[in-house]
Formats: structure tokens, sequence, C-alpha cells
């Protein structure tokens, strides 16, 4: 049984002084600022891994506003196998800084991102090892497949200095 963290960031754009909020669903668009969606995606993800017996936290870090140092208190309550960050075209500076951050703070966690831009060039997060690896399409069975050790369908990562792309599946 893995333990997983299913992250939904808060996002903040450089030389800017707020925050914003992402639908991090394929759209990647930005949402009003009093409007913060609750991310069905990862709840989605969180039921389908926990039929196969994984113990998962949904972390709404968008939602409850949380800033990096707040994440990285919850990460180490938990103490995760696996961050599971979803990113878009429009958050990946964003969510590399996080990831780095958390990676700094507790580096046996593995780290995987999802999303458009990552599934069409996975080297987006691989190239300098933002991620460990990443989801391609849809993100429940690839999570599972992580979760269980198996680096097969729908999923790109890292061996040995080269990025790997597991086979392409829509099941």
């Amino acid at each position: 049984m893995a333990r997983i963290i299913l992250l939904d960031p808060l996002g903040y754009r450089k030389n800017s002084i707020g925050h914003y909020h992402h639908l991090r669903d394929w759209s990647g668009a930005y949402t009003l600022g009093y409007i913060p969606l609750f991310p069905l995606d990862l709840a989605y993800a969180a039921a389908y891994l926990r039929e196969y017996g994984h113990d998962v936290r949904i972390v709404e870090a968008s939602i409850k506003h949380l800033s990096t140092k707040d994440v990285l208190k919850v990460v180490h309550q938990i103490d995760p196998d696996f961050i599971h960050i979803p990113t878009t075209y429009f958050s990946l500076d964003d969510d590399k800084d996080l990831a780095s951050s958390i990676r700094l703070s507790k580096p046996e966690i593995k780290i995987i991102f999802s999303g458009p831009g990552v599934t069409y060039n996975p080297s987006l997060a691989l190239v300098d090892k933002s991620a460990d690896a990443v989801t391609l399409g849809e993100i429940e069975d690839p999570l599972l497949r992580i979760a269980e050790g198996r680096f097969d369908k729908n999923i790109a990562y890292n061996k040995d200095g080269r990025i790997v792309l597991g086979e392409r599946s829509l099941l």
C-alpha cells in the first residue's frame, strides 16, 4: 500500500503580488480569486486508488490558500511515498518551484506531474528532474500503476539519464 498526496496547488505569478487559482483540468484556465473550484479529477483518482487499498489524501491548497510553507507542513505530517501535482501550461513554472521545495524538504518522496503540457511533452517536467514521472492522459490508472511499481502504460519517467515513454493506451 502506498501513501499518496493528490495536491491542488495555489498559483503565484512571477513578479506579481497576488495569487491565482487554476482549473487544473485540460483547459488550464484561470478562475477568479473568489471562486476556486474543487478538483473533481483528483476526487475521482482518490476514489480509484482507495479501491485498490492505497492511502490517499487530497491536499486542497488552492481552496484553502495554503502557501508553499503550509504545504510543506502538511507533507511532513502525512509523510507520503508519492505526491501528484496536476499542472497546466500556465502553472508549470510555479508547479516546478513547488516540486523543488518539496524535493529539498523531503528528497525521498517521488513527485508525479500530469496535465496537457506534460502529456504532450513529458520532457517539460522530466529533463530538469522536476518530476520523477509524468502521467500521460487521464490520471487514475497511471497513478495506480506508479503506486504499484509498474511503469508501463501511459507513464513517462527518467531512467539512467534518458526519458522513457511507456506504451500509450486509451485503457
